[in-house]
């Protein structure tokens, strides 16, 4: 019959469509923006372009950016040796 597609977000500036969020402490938008926000929109920020916009489409999925996306696996890793109390044999302490 018909195709039904959901729109998503993308920058006004480049087109692109990974996006992430920002915060009014970092950004003071316009009376527009906030008139928009105010409404039900949705706050925007191009990674590539760094424009803040304001949308009522929802993002595709949400940019991370790869090097905090390896601090994070890192973590990750990190994290279950502390939580089993495996500590190394260099870092015990002899009281």
């Amino acid at each position: 019959m018909f195709s039904f597609r959901v729109p998503y977000a993308h920058c006004p500036r480049c087109l692109r469509q990974d996006l992430s969020d920002w915060a009014e402490k970092y950004h003071m938008p316009g009376k527009f923006s906030r008139m928009l926000l105010y409404v039900g929109g949705r706050r925007h920020r191009c990674s590539a372009c760094r424009v803040n916009f304001v949308s009522f489409f929802p993002r595709k999925a949400e940019y991370v950016n790869p090097a905090k996306l390896k601090r994070m696996e890192v973590a990750a890793e990190v994290q279950p040796e502390a939580e089993s109390g495996y500590a190394p044999s260099g870092q015990e302490s002899s009281r």
